[in-house]
């Protein structure tokens, strides 16, 4: 895949499309990332309960991007008080359904990974 350009709107959002030069219906790619570390993003997961499917939204700070291909996978990190969660998805996961960019950062990010995000440890 392509490296893309930057969105000029932050609001753009990446859909899920059929990755069908293989012949395949039922693999699903993304086919361009358009997120950085750094980024807010929306992740908008599907969740299975039994028979029932319904979509779940995880908005947080992209931590990292790592490896190629369909490999390829990004964590995403959400800060509720002083607790923070992270998440990693592979990119090429059916279970997504919807990435959107809600906000790049104001300063550049000099950084391919933002470990100083995360939080320590607190000492008991």
């Amino acid at each position: 895949m392509k490296h893309a350009q930057r969105f000029s709107d932050p609001k753009a959002y990446l859909t899920l499309e059929y990755f069908s030069d293989l012949g395949y219906n039922t693999i699903i790619m993304l086919q361009v990332i358009d997120f950085a570390p750094g980024d807010i993003v929306k992740v908008h997961q599907k969740i299975q309960e039994g028979d029932k499917t319904r979509i779940q939204i995880f908005k947080g700070t992209v931590l990292q991007v790592r490896g190629r291909g369909i490999n390829k996978m990004f964590t995403v990190q959400k800060r509720v008080g002083q607790i923070a969660v992270e998440r990693i998805w592979p990119l090429n996961s059916p279970n997504l359904s919807k990435i959107e960019i809600a906000e790049h950062p104001k300063k550049k990010i000099r950084r391919a990974k933002l470990n100083y995000l995360k939080v320590p440890k607190a000492i008991h």
